[in-house]
């Protein structure tokens, strides 16, 4: 079966290398770390990432792999690498990219010395792509479409262009010149022409847009995305750095989406993706989207195209009681939490015959995922969420502490009576500070009856299936709290070569035909596991209908509809 992916980056790792583009383009793409490499440096890349060699991450959605693997339609989103990763000096990022073997070691420094702005570099991935499409590329063709209508079932894979992160419309090499109160209306700018060049044929068409990624920007603030462990004291002089800093959208933020949004009969609209936003960001995005729509305009739907969700309510208490949180050391303003072992993040339970182990699913917290309130805003909005292959993101890896903006401290779940803005006259800045529910952090939402009990014979194999069962269960969640609706508004959106540690059972877009049939009875026996829970409950929750399509849907076939519907 043919398959859709709402977000993933198969020119992104070709504008890094040297080399012919070409060849770079027919070929998977394996970044492999150089010999030269500190052993020190490489184990924490292994333990933060996972793997078994020194290769800094396989290939995962070259243009070889997605067709290999059926590919009929992806969003292909450019991102410019941020200074962040090339400039911080106690940034683990930096030491690894320069040992990368063939990477293009001068155009790092470039980005990292501020001699290159964040647009320049997301064009080199834009005319990368708009360059070969049509090729023959050693038997791979694509497209490049700007409407549902020109999507076509020919053997040619079908590519829509989208961006990642506001940054990539910064014109100015100096970050901090950009983000000047003189100079920011310039990104707003930069958004505008984009769409004029759209209308004239100089410029492909864009499905959607974030306003962030990794570090923060003069749109808006950022959730923490970064593992700890590479994202070192996370703060930048010269840039944007990986702290959460900052209130939610700004004014030029707000600016931004209205652009975006905006969709005359000769203009069409660019839809925001709320993957990256900051949970306050998110909040009032979705009060902005009432707000513009009471006034007059349109009905507009939300995409989050690269995500897990934290199986919580906004109510749910999560953190660790007492130290959970403190000021962050190495940046006054910003404060680091850690979640709680909690049976509130527990998922479903999966038995092993081989050793008579029980192991729990489990959701992972951060507030990049989704909660239960952003679901019902997406499902509500006829959105899409594509769900992420990252394990990390799917909560089947050790959960980090999660850094924030003191400014942003209060929409954390169950956090309240706290003023962050004041010195914390504590030993080490550690806070203690009242829950809602600090007695009881909450049962776990599922049951402990094992869904499935696992045949396999080694850790290694369990790990494999277990990614496959954290995917199938964040999907669940989502259809869960978003009704029967929520059916039809799921689907891949694997960030395939995005700095993910891919899913065991699913590494890269060339094997996704492989997981129907474990995906279909992971998902049936979850479902079914589920609604005995519900009935025994006797809470009056509905119980949870499975079409016999689902993993059609999944797939391919709510993306079509959706596309068919917004992108005209």
């Amino acid at each position: 079966m043919s398959f859709f992916d709402l977000h993933c980056h198969p020119f992104t790792k070709a504008v890094w290398m040297n080399g012919d583009r070409q060849k770079l383009l027919e070929e998977n793409i394996v970044t492999v770390i150089d010999s030269k490499f500190k052993p020190g440096v490489g184990n924490l890349i292994l333990r933060i990432f996972g793997g078994s060699q020194i290769k800094f991450f396989d290939s995962q959605s070259s243009l070889k792999q997605i067709t290999q693997g059926s590919g009929q339609i992806i969003v292909a989103s450019l991102v410019a690498m941020e200074n962040s990763y090339a400039n911080l000096g106690f940034c683990v990022f930096k030491n690894v990219f320069q040992r990368i073997q063939n990477v293009n070691r001068a155009q790092l420094e470039r980005l990292g010395r501020s001699q290159i702005s964040y647009a320049d570099v997301m064009s080199l991935e834009r005319s990368l792509a708009i360059d070969f499409a049509g090729n023959n590329l050693n038997g791979l063709q694509y497209r490049i479409i700007n409407s549902f209508d020109e999507i076509k079932d020919d053997g040619l894979l079908n590519i829509i262009l989208s961006i990642e992160g506001g940054h990539c419309f910064y014109q100015r090499p100096s970050v901090l010149d950009q983000e000047s109160a003189a100079n920011a209306h310039e990104v707003v700018d930069a958004l505008f022409d984009w769409k004029q060049k759209v209308k004239t044929g100089q410029l492909p068409r864009l499905l959607y847009t974030t306003l962030t990624h990794h570090t923060t920007n003069c749109l808006t603030n950022h959730s923490f995305g970064v593992p700890p462990g590479l994202a070192g004291a996370g703060k930048n002089s010269v840039a944007g750095g990986f702290n959460p800093a900052g209130n939610s959208l700004t004014d030029v933020g707000i600016s931004f989406i209205q652009a975006a949004l905006k969709e005359t009969d000769e203009e069409k609209r660019i839809l925001i993706d709320v993957k990256h936003l900051s949970l306050r960001a998110r909040l009032d995005f979705y009060e902005l989207r009432r707000q513009m729509i009471n006034e007059g305009h349109p009905s507009f739907p939300i995409l989050a195209t690269h995500m897990g969700v934290t199986g919580l309510s906004l109510n749910d208490a999560i953190v660790v009681p007492e130290t959970g949180c403190r000021k962050f050391p190495e940046d006054d303003n910003c404060f680091e939490v850690e979640y709680v072992d909690a049976e509130r993040l527990n998922g479903f339970f999966v038995t092993t015959s081989f050793d008579t182990r029980i192991d729990i699913l489990r959701f992972n917290p951060w507030t990049i995922n989704l909660f239960d309130e952003d679901i019902t805003e997406i499902v509500e909005s006829d959105g899409l969420i594509g769900f992420s292959f990252d394990s990390r993101i799917l909560g089947n890896e050790v959960v980090d502490r999660e850094r924030f903006s003191k400014h942003e401290m209060n929409p954390l779940p169950s956090i309240s009576g706290i003023d962050f803005d004041n010195e914390i006259d504590l030993e080490n800045g550690e806070v203690i500070y009242p829950f809602q529910n600090k007695q009881e952090f909450g049962e776990s939402r599922y049951p402990e009856k094992p869904f499935f009990d696992v045949p396999f014979t080694s850790g290694e194999e369990l790990k494999k299936h277990t990614d496959l069962m954290a995917l199938c269960q964040n999907i669940v969640h989502a259809v869960r709290i978003g009704g029967s609706k929520a059916w039809d508004c799921i689907c891949i959106g694997s960030d395939y070569d995005g700095l993910i540690n891919s899913i065991d059972f699913v590494p890269n877009a060339s094997v996704i035909p492989a997981m129907e049939r474990l995906f279909k009875l992971y998902m049936t026996s979850m479902v079914t596991t589920l609604n005995e829970f519900i009935a025994e409950r006797h809470t009056g929750e509905d119980r949870i209908d499975i079409p016999d399509d689902f993993y059609e849907r999944f797939v391919i076939e709510n993306a079509k509809v959706f596309l068919k519907k917004h992108f005209i």
